[in-house]
């Protein structure tokens, strides 16, 4: 998964009708910033492999919705491309600005 597979998915239409997707974003998650990553840990068991060439995503999303966080959580990975390495969670409130920053240098750490 990577920024332009984010791209290409349309969050708003797979979420819900009463969804709406107020802002995204996806940013690559510098491998050093987590030595003990669950993902690259599920990917070495599926698929007895380091995942080299595969990076890691934080999607950040704002959203309205009448449902609720774990029903929202659901629907996102729905949302993702079938066999998608994930770990997540909603949480209701605005997200800060800064979450959203993608700029070089700014990955976050999951």
């Amino acid at each position: 998964m990577s920024p332009q597979d984010i791209a290409g998915l349309d969050l708003a239409a797979a979420l819900a009708p009463e969804t709406t997707v107020e802002r995204e974003s996806c940013t690559l998650v510098e491998s050093a910033c987590t030595p003990e990553n669950i993902l690259v840990s599920e990917y070495t068991a599926k698929y007895d492999s380091m995942p080299i060439t595969q990076g890691t995503y934080r999607l950040t999303l704002n959203v309205e919705t009448e449902l609720a966080p774990r029903a929202l959580t659901q629907a996102v990975v729905a949302a993702l491309p079938e066999n998608t390495l994930w770990y997540g969670t909603s949480n209701e409130g605005h997200l800060a600005d800064d979450a959203f920053d993608t700029r070089p240098g700014k990955a976050q750490c999951l």
